[in-house]
């Protein structure tokens, strides 16, 4: 008879996968950094989001086939906690130490957009702070942005790949 796993080798697994799990996206996001094709950087992204899903769909799978007993969406939950985690602390660094220059590029353009000339002056200062800290901004909204994409998508897995039970009466919800 095996042993029953735990809940730590539980975390323990989500916690590698999520980190391969966020590695897809921090590879494609430094390529896609390096880049100014914006076609070039569609396609990026799209590898990067169908890539993401399908790395998701063959965790939870392999999940399932160890642990048939437990819920596979939470550890799907688990898994994209960690990699939400991992993808905002690279976030933070990309735009603190990597590529500062994007951050200014990019507020630069707006600055110099005609509509900017009208805004009053509390909304200028508003804007230079927002420069500042950018990089904390970006962190907190990756985090969120991504978890909640994942638990989305952990969601949809879980529904398509949990065995149906003919004899029971419920309907085999999440």
């Amino acid at each position: 008879m095996a042993p029953k796993s735990t809940t730590i080798s539980h975390w323990s697994e989500a916690a590698r996968d999520g980190l391969f799990l966020a590695l897809v996206t921090v590879v494609l996001i430094s390529f896609n950094a390096l880049f100014e094709n914006a076609a070039l950087k569609f396609l990026f992204w799209l590898v990067k989001f169908v890539g993401s899903i399908w790395l998701l769909y063959f965790f939870m799978k392999k999940f399932l086939k160890a642990e048939s007993q437990s819920p596979v969406f939470r550890q799907g939950v688990r898994i994209c906690l960690f990699s939400s985690l991992i993808c905002a602390v690279y976030t933070f660094f990309m735009y603190t130490f990597l590529f500062p220059e994007m951050v200014t590029e990019m507020f630069e353009a707006f600055y110099s957009a005609p509509e900017f000339a009208s805004l009053p002056g509390n909304m200028t200062d508003m804007m230079l702070k927002l420069e500042d800290n950018f990089a904390r901004y970006s962190c907190i909204a990756t985090f969120f942005w991504n978890f909640i994409l994942g638990l989305i998508i952990s969601a949809i897995i879980a529904r398509s790949i949990t065995p149906k039970n003919i004899f029971t009466d419920d309907d085999n919800t999440i």
